[in-house]
């Protein structure tokens, strides 16, 4: 890896552990200095707080969508690649939960127009909707939006995790089951789990 991309790999690191601790309102002048770069190098890489946080949701989708997608079986049939979906989905904001901490903020408190939202997240929303459209030619899902089923799925369990964290409760096996049940009994028809 080049200079240049270890640079920008360190200030993006930087710039998302702040964001973690102070949201939107981090200065660049803390940003530097936690990257351990000038303030005139963050500008070299990133020509704007705006173009930095655009790049911290590209960075944080290909990191989400890499996850769910890693080690995937094209030879799943569409409820499998369901369970797939919703168990990786339970194990990465898990596994991660200063991840799941800068998804809340980024998701609850856009500071980037929906539409870049929505491009930088095109990866892993796809994925889900390609699922569900599988299930919802098979007749398997309850009468709903995909684009819906796909936002509950994800709400619902990133929601569940966060509570289990402020409670400090870890996730056992049978807990991450049992979410992943509760999230297909609520869109598929007749799963009884």
């Amino acid at each position: 890896m080049t200079q240049h991309f270890q640079t920008r790999d360190r200030i993006l690191e930087s710039a998302t552990q702040l964001m973690i601790e102070d949201g939107i309102q981090m200065s660049m002048a803390s940003l530097a200095s936690r990257a351990g770069v000038a303030v005139g190098t963050l500008y070299n890489h990133f020509e704007s707080k705006e173009v930095l946080v655009r790049a911290i949701y590209s960075r944080l989708s290909d990191t989400f969508y890499g996850a769910l997608t890693r080690q995937a079986d094209p030879t799943q049939n569409a409820r499998q690649k369901l369970d797939s979906y919703i168990l990786r989905y339970i194990d990465f904001f898990d596994a991660e939960p200063q991840q799941a901490v800068l998804f809340e903020y980024l998701s609850s408190m856009p500071v980037v127009p929906a539409a870049v939202m929505a491009e930088a997240f095109a990866g892993p929303t796809t994925h889900i909707q390609d699922i569900l459209t599988q299930l919802e030619a098979e007749g398997a899902l309850i009468d709903a939006e995909i684009g819906t089923l796909g936002a509950f799925i994800g709400g619902a369990i990133r929601n569940t995790l966060k509570w289990r964290r402020v409670y400090n409760k870890p996730l056992a096996d049978s807990d991450r089951q049992t979410i992943a049940d509760m999230c297909k009994r609520a869109i598929l028809v007749g799963y009884g789990g």
